[in-house]
């Protein structure tokens, strides 16, 4: 579908998206939402005048939620229901945004390493660096590559005024029988000052948790391939330095990130035909521990006088290693080398890129606005075999250059919004041949080009005070995993250039609903429906890994968003989302199954009370309900059992400090996983955490 017939049917489609921010656990209402701005649109702007569904979390919100659990997916799952349920393990493969994948960035960056999709970008900076999280639902190209379910932009601490500034933070967790085993901790600091045009900014963090326990009082196995949060520790260290003059800021920050294992617990093997929960024993498993490591530099330069507008230039480089933990499979075994081989991947990715940015808030006329901008992104990712020294996924490079214009128009109680993108991308692979146990094929290299322009359209219709309603048409553009795809390859002769596979993902998505707020109520409710003519889904193979399967889906969904404050000390909320997923199983053009549980999250609902006892001291009580979800036509994937966990946080302030008290599975409810029950293998059939305590104090000075 090309551009112009895109935007002749851009005009009969409806896609409406409700704006909600938050913001020190109160909503803004909507009287009010102008003055709440998100970055993740690439410029500052008012999250009253985007026609997409936009969730800032920031202020007490946050911090509750990172006191509770600090894993940046159980906090989006725990307040966005249309995000997946968390694994509570360290990869996040299954989770999804909207049955799509969501494209996180850290200030701007993409942490997503899609040429072979290893599902850590939620674990790429420790939450003690975190001041807010900007969360903007559906498809969106704004950003590049990778939206095609959202943007999850993480935005990092920075000075706030004149003076130094420190902060220092502590917390404790441990399972609720007192097993020392269970033990965890963390401890950060960051130094802050600003003076003159000058600011600075030193942090770090350092983190170690025990094994966990399950509602049964049992250790919960760690994941002995993907790895995982439990039995691990991880450190970060963060610096920036910034120059502010009258008219132009410049910004350089860096950052490093590791995340391992302890290795020393071994999982257990559970029965999901017995129900019984994958387990741990203390022993050291064979091979390294796996790991996370993250080198990070980012370059961000701003004028804000220039042209008439503002320029605005982010750099960056980036250097990942992810390695997963071992196994002697049959996809890795070569009788020419050894037999029965032990043998662990490793994920490698280097990523450069630059975004250019300009943006006029008056574009000839005052109530026009435009932004444009070009981006440039390249980035070389190869799977190798650490103990073989074999090359699993080939070295692959992608680049990408794409050009985009953006517009606004105010219009009375009207605000309506353009815009075009244009991407042009290249693979490039030279010939290879994949590992003996996937067939020792041999594949010609190739560079396949890819040229794709991508179209949004939206309206916001201020009806009254009280009502507002949206409208948008958004596309998405991503690629499948490359990875995946041709190390599965094994039938020799075969051509990258004519790999049908590697198509981009195009995602189109439509949005309808309404938003409410009067008095003490506040309503949200939206409606969406997302489609790709060549979508991706999963698809388990005989050898207990998946492939990337490539057809048509379609996605259908509702959220809703409800807030009723009973006075100014009371207030209760309740979240709910329902997904529904199909796909082409035959190749003829038309959807016919359906979607499975891994690939389409369950229905679910997220209920919460706030209570403020005083000025000093709060609560909040939040209930977490997944529904069953039977699927009738999905080969190689379960049905899911629902669950429920309930959760109680409290924060007190004191002049020594803040003071926050929480427990998870405050109910100590016994529970498999979603992504447990839905993939079914005994190795990874794990049990949820049971209850567990944590204090954490922070103190600002």
């Amino acid at each position: 579908m090309n551009a112009v017939h895109r935007l002749s049917f851009v005009g009969s489609a409806i896609a409406l998206a409700l704006a909600t921010a938050q913001a020190d656990d109160k909503l803004i209402p909507a009287t009010d939402a102008e003055v709440i701005v998100v970055t993740a649109t690439r410029v500052e702007t008012p999250a009253a005048t985007l026609p997409q569904t936009i969730t800032v979390i920031e202020g007490e919100t946050l911090r509750q939620q990172i006191a509770l659990s600090p894993d940046v997916s159980q906090i989006l799952g725990n307040l966005i229901p249309s995000f997946s349920p968390n694994r509570q393990k360290l990869s996040g493969v299954g989770e999804s945004f909207r049955g799509r994948n969501p494209l996180y960035l850290l200030d701007g960056v993409p942490q997503s390493t899609p040429l072979r999709d290893d599902g850590r970008d939620a674990h790429t900076v420790a939450p003690f660096m975190i001041e807010r999280i900007e969360v903007v639902h559906g498809a969106s190209a704004i950003q590049g590559m990778g939206a095609t379910g959202g943007i999850i932009n993480i935005i990092t601490k920075k000075p706030q005024e004149d003076g130094v500034m420190q902060s220092a933070q502590a917390r404790v967790s441990l399972p609720d029988d007192g097993d020392t085993d269970g033990l965890g901790y963390g401890i950060g600091y960051m130094l802050s000052a600003r003076q003159g045009q000058w600011e600075f900014s030193a942090a770090g963090h350092y983190q170690d948790q025990g094994i966990q326990f399950d509602g049964r009082g049992n250790p919960i196995g760690p994941d002995p391939i993907q790895g995982d949060l439990e039995d691990a520790k991880d450190d970060n260290l963060f610096l920036r330095l910034g120059w502010i003059g009258e008219q132009q800021t410049l910004r350089l920050n860096a950052r490093r990130y590791t995340l391992e294992s302890h290795y020393d617990y071994n999982a257990v093997n559970g029965s999901r035909t017995l129900g019984i929960a994958t387990t741990a024993i203390k022993e050291r498993p064979e091979g390294r521990p796996p790991q996370v490591e993250i080198s990070a530099v980012t370059a961000d330069y701003q004028h804000q006088q220039l042209a008439g507008g503002v320029l605005s230039l982010q750099l960056f480089d980036q250097e990942y290693q992810g390695l997963f933990g071992g196994g002697r499979f049959a996809i890795f075994q070569d009788p020419r080398i050894a037999p029965n081989l032990f043998d662990q991947s490793q994920n490698v990715s280097q990523k450069q890129g630059a975004k250019l940015t300009q943006s006029y808030a008056e574009f000839f006329h005052a109530d026009i606005s435009f932004v444009t901008g070009i981006d440039w992104l390249n980035d070389e990712t190869y799977q190798g075999l650490v103990h073989t020294d074999r090359l699993w996924v080939p070295k692959t490079e992608y680049r990408n250059l794409a050009v985009f214009g953006q517009w606004g128009y105010e219009l009375g109680d009207w605000h309506f919004s353009a815009g075009l993108r244009h991407e042009r991308s290249a693979l490039t692979v030279d010939d290879f041949t994949t590992i003996w146990a996937a067939g020792n094929a041999s594949v010609d290299g190739g560079e396949p080009d890819f040229r794709e322009t991508l179209v949004n359209v939206g309206a916001v219709w201020q009806i009254s005070a009280p009502w507002r309603v949206y409208a948008s048409y958004n596309e998405g553009f991503g690629m499948p995993d490359v990875g995946r795809i041709l190390r599965a390859v094994n039938v020799s002769g075969q051509d990258v250039d004519s790999f049908l596979d590697l198509q981009p993902i195009v995602t189109e998505n439509r949005e309808i609903g309404v938003n409410f707020q009067q008095g003490d109520w506040r309503i949200a409710l939206s409606l969406f429906d997302s489609r790709a003519d060549l979508g991706t889904r999963f698809e388990l193979e005989s050898d207990g890994f998946y492939r990337v399967a490539r057809e048509a889906t379609e996605i259908q969904g509702l959220e809703l968003d409800a807030t009723w404050a009973l006075h100014d000390q009371h207030s209760i909320g309740l979240m709910y989302a329902y997904l529904r997923g199909e796909y082409d199983s035959n190749g003829d053009g038309n959807v016919d199954r359906e979607m499975s549980n891994l690939d389409v999250a369950p229905p679910r609902a997220n209920l919460y009370w706030q209570f403020d006892i005083s000025d000093t001291v709060n609560q909040r009580l939040q209930w977490n309900y997944l529904f069953d979800r039977d699927i009738q036509n999905s080969a190689g994937n379960f049905d899911f059992e629902g669950y429920q966990t309930l959760d109680w946080l409290l924060s007190w302030q004191t002049a020594h400090g803040l003071y926050r008290f929480a427990i998870e599975n405050l109910s100590d409810e016994f529970y498999f996983t979603h992504y447990a029950q839905v993939v079914g293998r005994n190795d990874q059939y794990f049990a949820g955490r049971g209850r567990t305590f944590s204090v954490t104090w922070s103190h600002d000075f």
